[in-house]
């Protein structure tokens, strides 16, 4: 059986989420875009592949952007332990969004 870690009480407010973001596609690929919590989301750069992790206790969004007209770029969203979305792209200057709703919102 495991023991209550000292000083741990439950809160009413919902537990904060591990969210992990893959971004996936064609190798050394440039994206630019933002993501984060709700309300106050982060502007992000970076070249594929790459991992992207925040945690969240509300909703979250993810918008990404190819920095160049050809190439495959994707982001692949797991929140805790569950995949909850998968999305790529091939257009030119082509968007992978995600936006995540906490349960009951």
């Amino acid at each position: 059986r495991r023991r209550a870690e000292p000083g741990a009480a439950p809160t009413p407010s919902l537990p904060a989420q591990n969210v992990v973001i893959e971004v996936f596609g064609t190798p050394g690929l440039r994206f630019e875009g933002s993501m984060g919590e709700l309300g106050a989301t982060k502007s992000v750069t970076g070249t594929v592949p790459t991992r992207l992790t925040f945690q969240t206790r509300v909703g979250f969004s993810i918008v990404l952007q190819k920095r160049t007209p050809e190439g495959e770029l994707g982001i692949k969203v797991t929140v805790g332990d569950k995949v909850v979305n998968q999305a790529s792209t091939k257009k030119e200057y082509g968007l992978v969004t995600y936006t995540h709703q906490p349960p009951g919102r």
